[in-house]
């Protein structure tokens, strides 16, 4: 379960996002994928928030201190918090929903690492922001997570293409 602080921080963090303003760095610790679903655009959300909560649920290993943040059905919106189970580092899930080009939906995912000091940190946000140079790596977490929620989605899902290096 996150922590207090953290999940007082994450917000914000999440919002700001640090870790994602220094181009060449921010690609140490982020990955982007496209899906393709074979469902309508609110089907495709409710089988998104459905594997989520199972995968949070189930206390799997990287979404095991996870939360949904943010739920928007109406703009086809997904935010999902995951702290890191020891340090309380909070990677961030953003899933954008949006009708197929002929049919189905297409998925536009992003997991990020949101900055070098866990979210638990005094006064963390704003440490992020002054450290957002410094490089790290997130060691492919957010990939893994990536992967663990497309394969946790009941209905079949393509992945088009995966960019940790844009």
């Amino acid at each position: 379960m996150p922590w207090c602080v953290s999940r007082w921080h994450a917000p914000l963090q999440a919002c700001s996002r640090p870790s994602m303003w220094c181009f060449g760095e921010r690609n140490l610790r982020r990955m982007v994928e496209t899906w393709h679903m074979d469902v309508s655009p609110n089907e495709a959300f409710d089988k998104i928030v459905e594997a989520a909560k199972k995968l949070s649920q189930e206390q799997h290993e990287l979404f095991e201190d996870a939360e949904v943040s943010k739920e928007n059905k109406d703009e086809l919106f997904l935010q999902i918090f995951s702290y890191t189970p020891k340090c309380q580092y909070l990677d961030v899930v953003e899933l954008h929903l949006h009708p197929g080009q002929e049919s189905g939906t297409r998925v536009e995912a992003i997991s990020f690492s949101s900055g070098f000091w866990p979210a638990w940190f005094p006064c963390g946000p704003i440490w992020n922001m002054l450290c957002c140079w410094i490089p790290f790596t997130d060691g492919d977490l957010n990939k893994k997570r990536l992967e663990a929620l497309r394969e946790a989605i009941t209905v079949p899902v393509t992945s088009t293409d995966n960019l940790s290096k844009c």
